[in-house]
């Protein structure tokens, strides 16, 4: 996975003026994830588990866990650190 340093918490201060404001919002958050496969999903609930123990929160959007709900099982594997292999990979996903 690459990380997207995505954060909801920047979002939100664009809409407002007052930061105090923007940090009083409700946060909804979906539970349930049709797009990953159940294996991706646990794995990245797994991490975020030992994210939040090591470093806590960065911010409160990024404190769920979801539960995969797709057909797909999927697959998880490690590859070796590689140069030219994430090379590859991120062509691969820039398409």
């Amino acid at each position: 996975m690459h990380p997207n340093f995505f954060s909801w918490s920047r979002v939100r201060a664009l809409s407002w003026n007052d930061s105090d404001k923007a940090q009083a919002q409700e946060i909804a958050a979906l539970a349930s994830n049709f797009r990953n496969g159940r294996q991706a999903t646990r794995i990245a609930n797994q991490l975020l588990r030992s994210k939040q123990r090591r470093f806590g929160s960065i911010d409160r959007e990024s404190n769920f866990l979801v539960d995969a709900l797709g057909e797909s099982e999927g697959q998880v594997a490690l590859l070796p650190d590689n140069p030219s292999l994430t090379q590859e990979l991120n062509a691969r996903m820039s398409r």
